[in-house]
């Protein structure tokens, strides 16, 4: 059963229209928590683990909501994100960990993902695309076809960018708390001229691979030195807030020192055109000008500008059976030159 309704939000103190309430925000948090973690998993150290923790609990504090409980997980993956769900559920990946080099630019962007939170982002969004949806799920439920929609379409909203206002507004969040725990906005400044680098480098490998560009906080048409409203945003914490005792901040490249950087062990190397997975006793190797995409999921190979396609899944064999061929996805991939060298312990579909 859907409710409709509006509640005050705690940022603006305005009227939002939400179809949730906050306990169920919370637990539609919780249950896509676990989701995650199945996809991607956590990565394995306590002590970077708890710190990240220790410096989120501190904003958190700071925050329009802090009666949520937050909870902050580097997860094991070299890609260039962090993202939050509702209820208090942030993530930052240890690919994004690698590109920072303070403790301040850290907490300008679990500042961020906590402003997403406190603002209610994702709610607003997962509102507005159910009362869009409303018609076409009232006819499923009749067909008795809506569970499987419903969790697709929620899970995709919920884990989908923001707009620019919505991501500015996160911005002005996430440099009140940072600033009010007493670090400098400059840290919101430097990690979005970081971004800013990193989003010129994935659109040329987006071009290269013949695939749309993403990026994370990809808003800014030029760079954020020249962004008007982001300076104005920056300046306006400067004075307006109480900036908190001067902070003491722990040495962040001692931190992750030893971090691993790129490909783990666990999922698989890439080294050029070549993957290897101990573990799984596997080695591919590919023509040279193609790429290597390691997902959690699968390993897919791709021509330049991908004209060409293999992608290869891995599954448990339950019993003795002998490995099936590799299926390419697109028939020039066969004369490509691909090469496979299997350890004889999973079947490849």
């Amino acid at each position: 059963m859907v409710f409709l309704g509006c509640s005050v939000n705690p940022v603006t103190g305005k009227q939002d229209f939400v179809m949730i309430s906050e306990s169920q925000e919370i637990a539609l948090g919780k249950k896509y928590h676990a989701q995650i973690l199945q996809q991607t998993s956590a990565y394995e150290d306590p002590e970077l683990q708890a710190y990240v923790q220790r410096i989120g609990d501190s904003l958190s504090s700071k925050s329009h909501r802090p009666n949520l409980f937050y909870r902050f997980t580097v997860l094991d993956s070299p890609d260039i994100n962090a993202f939050a769900l509702p209820g208090g559920y942030i993530y930052i990946n240890r690919g994004l960990m690698a590109y920072l080099s303070s403790e301040e630019e850290l907490a300008a962007v679990l500042g961020h993902e906590i402003g997403h939170v406190t603002a209610r982002h994702s709610v607003k969004q997962y509102s507005q695309s159910q009362i869009l949806g409303i018609l076409s799920t009232a006819i499923e439920i009749s067909q008795g076809r809506t569970a499987g929609n419903i969790a697709s379409l929620t899970s995709g909203v919920l884990l989908s960018g923001y707009g620019r206002e919505m991501e500015l507004e996160a911005d002005d969040l996430g440099a009140q708390y940072i600033y009010q725990e007493g670090y400098s906005p400059q840290g919101m400044y430097d990690v979005l001229s970081v971004l800013k680098d990193q989003e010129i480098y994935s659109k040329a490998l987006a071009k290269k691979r013949g695939q749309e560009p993403r990026s994370y906080h990809g808003v800014f048409a030029s760079h954020p030195s020249n962004d008007k409203r982001l300076q104005e945003i920056l300046q306006e914490v400067t004075n307006s807030y109480p900036k908190g005792d001067i902070k003491i901040t722990a040495n962040y490249l001692k931190k992750i020192e030893g971090m691993v950087y790129g490909d783990s062990e666990e999922s698989g190397v890439r080294r050029g055109n070549e993957f290897f997975h101990s573990e799984l006793d596997l080695y591919f190797s590919s023509p040279v000008d193609w790429e290597i995409i390691n997902t959690p999921q699968s390993l897919i190979f791709t021509s330049p500008k991908g004209e060409a396609i293999l992608q290869v899944n891995l599954e448990d064999l339950e019993d003795s059976q002998d490995l099936v061929p590799v299926s390419y996805t697109h028939p020039d991939a066969a004369d490509e030159g691909l090469g496979v060298d299997l350890g004889g312990r999973r079947i490849i579909k």
